[in-house]
């Protein structure tokens, strides 16, 4: 199937194979050799100076230097050989069959459904407006889940990165856009909302005012989004991890960009990856969306604080601008628990004899209880010379302490009092004894 419009390229390859950019198509002096071939298949372009336009509302703006494929010398659009990585029709299908059941082809329109798990055991997979019922569609589950193995990534996520570096491919052209929508969860029911509204590009502004705007406004239906962009600046700080993704200093009317991008993390291993000059996905979760961070001084930042693996995707570029495979860093497993305080054994021993339930003693004089501890104290310790052996037989104690040398002497124990002894009477026989003893 044929494209029904080519869009525009930025790039192509002369007749030294050299690549050109559309940025040299305006020099007055052409440092290019015609004829010009497209960069990913042979078809022929040619080169389009800029040149000002009138909208349909009557809007004057420029229309930028760009590459366009030559008309077909038979009958029919003009359109890439099969095969080419910017063959539109072709690269949809593709999308579509490697998409598990999550997108589908309606009227050359790709629509995405948008189901992205959440980075915590909560079961919702969408972000619903403020002070709605969090709820799900029953006709919006997916029966998956988000693994640490093969494959990194999930469907939706997969799908979200491969459109989006197909759109790069073609330099974001409006028409190539609208070909690919959305279908987001919503607690009244599913919406559709066009590829800009959940995708956005951080080089450009008017992509990232309407993401400050979006998530700034508490009024505004919330959905997952994400964020395409090229590293450019990262590094760890008080521990924590972050990446500034390449945007332009100035819009289109020549003022500042209202944001600039922020990926952060408090795990540096999450961002490791992400070197300047690497292509980034990022991806909000429902449980953790973008926030705007407004600093005391200079503008406002976009952050968003990844969690898991699979909301950042990355890949490069080779020189014919063609994107590699893309991946994502490592799981990062999550933190473990603190082990329980470890007790130390004579607070243990004191906390099991506190526990164990009192015993009588038998009632000991208080001279008795210091000769006792003196002796234990006396008392050589001999330990077995092997683990089994018997222990020599303990030496009998003596009957009384030795005296300590800076102590008074004992004092000696009362003598007991005498009881004088009554004087023998002899007994008294009666006329009884007497009688028989006869």
């Amino acid at each position: 199937m044929a494209d029904k419009r080519a869009p525009s390229m930025r790039q192509a390859r002369d007749a030294t194979a050299r690549v050109v950019s559309a940025r040299e198509i305006d020099d007055a002096v052409e440092r290019f050799v015609r004829p010009l071939r497209c960069v990913h298949c042979d078809h022929e372009v040619h080169a389009t100076r800029s040149y000002p336009s009138t909208s349909s509302k009557g809007t004057v703006f420029t229309v930028a230097a760009h590459f366009r494929l030559a008309p077909h010398k038979g009958a029919g659009p003009a359109a890439h050989l099969p095969g080419c990585a910017l063959r539109t029709d072709e690269v949809i299908e593709s999308i579509a069959r490697g998409a598990a059941g999550l997108a589908e082809v309606r009227d050359e329109i790709l629509t995405l459904r948008l189901v992205v798990p959440a980075t915590t055991d909560t079961g919702h997979e969408s972000q619903p407006p403020v002070g709605a019922p969090v709820r799900t569609p029953p006709a919006e589950r997916v029966a998956h889940r988000v693994h640490t193995v093969g494959p990194l990534l999930p469907p939706v996520v997969t799908t979200a990165v491969r459109i989006a570096r197909f759109l790069a491919l073609h330099d974001h052209d409006r028409d190539t856009v609208a070909r690919f929508t959305v279908r987001v969860p919503d607690p009244s029911g599913t919406r559709i909302v066009p590829w800009t509204d959940f995708c956005h590009d951080a080089a450009n502004p008017a992509d990232m005012t309407r993401l400050q705007r979006s998530l700034e406004d508490s009024s505004a239906r919330r959905h997952p989004r994400a964020v395409l962009g090229v590293v450019e600046d990262a590094g760890v700080k008080a521990g924590k991890a972050w990446c500034r993704l390449a945007a332009p200093q100035t819009d289109a009317t020549g003022t500042r960009a209202n944001a600039a991008v922020y990926l952060r993390s408090r795990d540096p291993r999450l961002l490791e990856p992400l070197v300047p000059g690497v292509h980034v996905l990022g991806l909000g979760a429902p449980d953790v969306p973008w926030a705007v961070w407004r600093p005391e001084r200079g503008a406002a930042q976009i952050r968003l604080w990844p969690s898991v693996h699979w909301q950042i995707a990355h890949w490069s570029v080779d020189e014919f601008g063609l994107p590699t495979a893309p991946s994502c860093p490592d799981p990062v497993p999550p933190p473990r628990a603190a082990p329980p305080r470890q007790r130390s054994a004579e607070g243990a021993s004191a906390r099991a004899h506190r526990t164990q339930p009192r015993q009588e003693q038998p009632s000991t004089p208080a001279g008795d209880d210091w000769a006792a501890a003196r002796v234990s104290a006396s008392e050589p310790h001999i330990e077995p010379a092997s683990i089994g052996a018997s222990a020599p037989p303990t030496p009998p104690r003596p009957s009384t302490p030795p005296p300590r040398p800076d102590s008074p002497p004992p004092r000696a124990a009362p003598a007991a009092p005498t009881v004088p002894e009554a004087p023998h009477r002899p007994t008294r026989r009666g006329v009884l004894a007497w009688f028989r003893r006869r």
